[in-house]
């Protein structure tokens, strides 16, 4: 579902670092990665419920999409409902702060219109 991005928001310029947001142009439209992260491993599938696996197994398995998105310079990421491990995702400083924006180093996209 990554490769929607560009199309959505248009390439990246050869020149620019990746992992920055980009959106080029009029035409384009800001993409969204969501629902971070473990949203699709939630307790016997249940919307806005719990994903039990240890901190291997989601990076592993629930994090390779917005390790892509964020390389493809997606605008914006939308944090899950659901929890991990009983633990709210929007309480979770460490994943959010700590691991989305620390060390995949996502960073707000301030959009101007011109």
């Amino acid at each position: 579902m990554t490769e929607i991005i560009p199309g959505l928001q248009g390439e990246i310029p050869a020149n620019s670092r990746k992992g920055v947001p980009y959106v080029n142009g009029k035409d384009k439209v800001a993409a969204c990665a969501k629902h971070f992260v473990g949203d699709g491993g939630t307790t016997n599938g249940i919307n806005e419920n719990n994903t039990v696996i240890d901190r291997h197994g989601l990076l592993s398995i629930h994090m390779p999409a917005y390790y892509s998105s964020i390389i493809k310079g997606v605008a914006t990421v939308m944090v899950s409902y659901s929890s991990w491990n009983g633990k709210k995702m929007h309480a979770n400083h460490e994943l959010v702060t700590g691991f989305l924006k620390n060390t995949l180093q996502f960073r707000v996209m301030y959009l101007i219109i011109r």
